[in-house]
C-alpha cells in the first residue's frame, strides 16, 4: 500500500513499506507545524489589524499612545 502526504496540490512525502515510515512521518508533522506558523501569524495580522482600526475608531491615538489629532504630543 502506498500513501501519499499532498500540500497544496502537490506531493511532498511518499510511504509504500515500513522503512520509509519514519521520514513519511517527520515530512506530516514539518507540514503540520508549517500550517499551524501560517495560521498563527494570519491571525496575528489580523489581530493587529482590528486593534489598529479600534484604537482609532475610540480613542484616535495610533499603537505607540500618541494623539493622532496632536502628533507633538
Amino acid at each position: 500500500m502506498k500513501i501519499e502526504l499532498m500540500v497544496d496540490g502537490k506531493t511532498t512525502a511518499e510511504c509504500s513499506d515500513e522503512s520509509q515510515f519514519l521520514a513519511f512521518n517527520a515530512a506530516v508533522f514539518n507540514a503540520l507545524s508549517d500550517m499551524q506558523l501560517t495560521l498563527h501569524a494570519e491571525r496575528r495580522a489580523r489581530s493587529k489589524s482590528k486593534m489598529a482600526a479600534f484604537n482609532e475608531k475610540f480613542f484616535k491615538t495610533d499603537p505607540t499612545g500618541r494623539s493622532l489629532a496632536n502628533p507633538e504630543a
